[in-house]
């Protein structure tokens, strides 16, 4: 399994600051997709695309070319403003790895922030340590997810045309009930985070004031706190 950070925003900063809470509650090595390597460590890809630019090709096109590079038969999609702030139960990823790699037509298993899930769950199956949750709902880009990479890509080619991650979160909801293909919640769930960013120039945040103390080396004075956070 490879574990993909997406950006398409150039926000030098909040890279940073999901670096710092990536070591400590995940450890895992992972991949950046980005228009320069910000970070300096770890594996780093650079989509080949006009301008040098991610935003020269829109974000399905980067995501597709990105798919098509790796081998791995899994991959678990992220965004650099989800600021994890608890440990990742990293056993649960194993065994949902282990689940879809028996039941072929999954396509997406949800890894975090489990409650809408939960609510939206038609059935559930009891495997090994976890409790698989069946639903019909399916946010395509905008939440971390762990992906069949191959029904993934399959997916995004009925696509074709879309320019933005909201395009394909709302088109990908419309094509997928049609495709044969499940996507699945699971408890416990294997990771929490906070979905940070806001504002149309991502110019406030939402965070705790510990996940703040973290990271607060990385957030510039222009950007907008939740009120009750000290600086």
């Amino acid at each position: 399994m490879k574990i993909l950070l997406f950006t398409y925003r150039e926000i030098k900063w909040i890279l940073s600051a999901y670096d710092v809470l990536h070591k400590k509650y995940w450890g895992e090595p992972y991949t950046l997709i980005a228009e320069e390597d910000y970070l300096g460590s770890g594996d780093f890809i650079k989509p080949p695309f006009a301008g040098d630019s991610i935003h020269g090709g829109s974000y399905h096109e980067v995501m597709r070319w990105t798919l098509n590079e790796i081998q791995d038969e899994f991959v678990l999609i992220m965004c650099a403003d989800y600021l994890l702030y608890t440990p990742v139960k990293k056993y649960v990823i194993e065994q949902i790895i282990e689940y879809m790699t028996e039941n072929p037509t999954v396509l997406r298993a949800q890894i975090g922030n489990n409650s809408g899930i939960i609510q939206r769950a038609t059935k559930t199956d009891e495997y090994k340590d976890i409790t698989i949750l069946e639903h019909n709902f399916l946010p395509t880009s905008l939440t971390p997810g762990l992906w069949n990479k191959k029904l993934l890509v399959d997916l995004m080619s009925k696509m074709s045309g879309s320019h933005t991650a909201w395009d394909m979160e709302l088109r990908g909801r419309d094509i997928y009930p049609n495709t044969g293909y499940r996507s699945l919640g699971v408890t416990p769930e294997p990771m929490q985070y906070i979905n940070a960013l806001r504002g149309r120039n991502n110019n406030s945040i939402v965070i705790t004031q510990d996940v703040y103390n973290e990271v607060k080396e990385f957030i510039p004075d222009n950007v907008v706190l939740p009120d009750g956070i000290t600086r």
